[in-house]
């Protein structure tokens, strides 16, 4: 089975900007949800992230339970996980970690062809939209991913559009993540609805 095509929707990924700007010397990871195509080699349309952890630390008991509570949220919605994201805490640092890369493969039990997305924090200011580095299973059955090319779109605007929310807006302070809901159980970690509303405000 070949690897279908990612489309990253606005709402997913201002989260991702947000949650690696939150915790710049951290590394954060989440997972993504969105709608799998009917055949395959087709657009996965990625219309959501779940920000998941700043302490890191490998698929843990929380990270097992946190993942549990996103696939419960996805199925109310009619999504799936489809994808796990990273920023390393390194600055520049693309590479998708062993302990990332065994998250990533837990998600295969969700999408059988995840999409692992790399945060290179040193280009979170390009509005260009360039920080992101794509990595797919080898193959379905493999535990081992692969960076390419051209797997995720996004629309053109949105790479300048977050970066204005997080300079003009107190949004950055409002998105937490889940050890943020472990520490403090009034964190919406799930939705971060502040986000949406956010974008769909004038601007």
């Amino acid at each position: 089975m070949s690897s279908p095509s990612f489309q990253l929707a606005d709402l997913a990924y201002t989260k991702l900007i947000l949650h690696a700007l939150k915790y710049p010397h951290q590394t954060v990871n989440g997972v993504l949800l969105g709608t799998p195509p009917e055949s395959a080699g087709k657009t996965v349309d990625i219309v959501d992230a779940v920000p998941l952890q700043h302490h890191w630390s490998n698929l843990s008991p929380a990270m097992e339970v946190g993942l549990g509570m996103v696939a419960a949220h996805a199925q109310s919605r009619k999504l799936q996980i489809v994808g796990y994201y990273q920023a390393p805490e390194r600055l520049g640092d693309t590479t998708l970690s062993p302990a990332g890369e065994r998250v990533a493969c837990k998600i295969k039990e969700f999408f059988e062809t995840p999409i692992a997305l790399v945060i290179n924090g040193s280009k979170l200011d390009d509005e260009n939209g360039g920080a992101f580095v794509s990595y797919v299973p080898l193959s379905p059955t493999s535990t081992a991913f692969r960076p390419v090319e051209h797997k995720l779109r996004f629309t053109k605007a949105i790479p300048r559009r977050s970066l204005h929310l997080v300079r003009h807006t107190n949004l950055l302070s409002q998105f937490g993540d889940f050890d943020d809901y472990l520490e403090d159980t009034s964190v919406q970690f799930l939705k971060n609805g502040a986000v949406e509303a956010a974008l769909n405000s004038p601007q």
